[in-house]
């Protein structure tokens, strides 16, 4: 499982990967005000960076089978643009479903 390494779903991801015995990589990006990295990581796998395109480039590298998002900020936005325009553009070779979540789903 790859995700940014932060908190929330980010960490929740990476939680269950490693609960079931994954491998459990984290993409850090490495900001003044950026947090720090969670503790499910897999140990030697938190992959800190400098810039949020190389994080950007490296997550979609590594996504195999599905590109997920969920709500977030402007990275989240950034990465979603990216990817859509690489779809679009056929510079993304790959074809893979991607999944896009809300906060409220609308069901009752």
């Amino acid at each position: 499982m790859v995700a940014g390494g932060g908190p929330g779903i980010m960490e929740a991801g990476n939680r269950g990967a490693h609960d079931v015995g994954g491998e459990s990589i984290g993409w850090n990006n490495v900001l003044p005000h950026e947090q720090a990295p969670n503790p499910h990581i897999t140990p030697g796998a938190v992959l800190p960076v400098p810039l949020l395109r190389a994080a950007q480039d490296g997550l979609s590298g590594m996504a195999q089978h599905r590109c997920v998002r969920f709500p977030g900020g402007f990275g989240t936005l950034d990465e979603l643009s990216e990817t859509l325009a690489l779809v679009q553009t056929f510079f993304e070779s790959r074809r893979r479903p991607i999944l896009l979540f809300g906060k409220d789903s609308g069901a009752s």
